[in-house]
């Protein structure tokens, strides 16, 4: 009986080893963290900032780039490169349904991370935030927007798999260094002279809307530093022009 238990002791070791093993070689974040770490620590040493800072996106939807920030030990956001958005569904304007298959506009904070999506790795944005629950459907405003690989979007940031990684171990570093969650700007496109189509009449319902959003992206540029917004009754962003 004794060698019984044994063996069946033993068993249950190996079992565990094994499965131990299956689990690591499908970590999709560890691996993702072997495929790019190199990579990532190399662009992080040219401007000098660590790995396991916070982490900003801006997101252009026209254009379909998303930029990447990190903040530095001076609290300002520091430049670290551009990267394609290899799909994003919808034309201007904010979403306002479920299933109208519009990327949202505002600022947004990554809530969930998902190592197991079925679009490789994925982050999930706080939509509908307090100024989208203002102008949406009130029952049914839509939900579950992330920032994923997979390039396919019903109202997503669509990546590609090799682009999802390397912002998402970033992210995951942050996170796990107690950074706070990774801000995301997302604008209808670059808010400049070479882009007029912001201010087309078509798109008059969104001009005030649009109005704040540039005006917290232009601070964000000038200033190094994440703006703060307050939220007018019609959902609209108010830029807080006192802070420093």
């Amino acid at each position: 009986m004794k060698l019984k238990y044994v063996l069946l002791f033993v068993s249950c070791i190996i079992m565990a080893a094994c499965n131990t093993s299956e689990n690591l070689q499908d970590d999709r974040v560890e691996k993702a963290r072997q495929n790019c770490l190199r990579d990532i620590e190399s662009e992080l040493r040219a401007i000098q900032i660590p790995l396991g800072s916070a982490v900003a996106m801006v997101v252009f939807k026209q254009e379909r780039i998303m930029e990447i920030y990190l903040q530095g030990q001076n609290e300002k956001w520091t430049f670290l490169k551009s990267i394609e958005i290899c799909a994003a569904s919808g034309d201007p304007g904010r979403k306002l349904v479920e299933g109208d298959k519009q990327v949202p506009e505002g600022f947004y904070e990554v809530k969930v991370f998902n190592p197991k999506s079925r679009f490789h790795l994925s982050m999930g944005l706080n939509y509908p935030n307090d100024a989208d629950r203002l102008v949406a459907d009130r029952e049914h405003p839509g939900g579950d927007i992330y920032i994923h690989g997979g390039c396919q979007s019903i109202g997503c940031c669509a990546l590609t798999d090799e682009g999802i990684e390397p912002l998402y171990v970033l992210c995951d570093e942050a996170r796990k260094a107690g950074k706070p969650a990774p801000k995301v700007m997302i604008l209808p496109c670059r808010f400049d002279d070479s882009n007029l189509e912001w201010r087309d009449e078509s798109f008059t319902q969104w001009h005030s809307f649009w109005t704040g959003l540039k005006q917290g992206y232009d601070w964000f540029k000038s200033s190094s530093r994440w703006p703060v917004m307050s939220i007018d009754p019609h959902g609209n962003y108010i830029f807080e022009t006192e802070l420093q």
